[in-house]
């Protein structure tokens, strides 16, 4: 369990430095959607899929936001929209 928590801590930080080094200027991304980009990995790693890349939750934090689909050929948003309320464009890869 400490090791799941570990874990947890250690990708909820590298989010936090992907704020300081890009901020908002670069993203869109606001301070709340970093905190739910956290929220979205550990939603998934708890139905037992797990995002392989955390830049991933944040661009799916934002559009979930912005109630924007997400076009893409990336394993990570098939999951993260089967556990989340992402939104995937229709011609999104299969």
């Amino acid at each position: 369990m400490a090791a799941i928590e570990s874990e947890q801590l250690a990708r909820d930080l590298s989010l936090v430095n992907l704020h300081n080094r890009y901020g908002s200027e670069v993203s869109g991304a606001i301070t709340q959607d970093y905190d739910q980009a956290a929220a979205l990995y550990r939603t998934c790693r708890r139905n037992g899929e797990t995002v392989r890349r955390l830049i991933d939750c944040l661009i799916a934090s934002v559009a979930i936001r912005l109630d924007a689909p997400v076009l893409h050929a990336d394993a990570d948003f098939a999951a993260l929209a089967r556990h989340t309320q992402l939104a995937l464009h229709a011609n999104s890869a299969k």
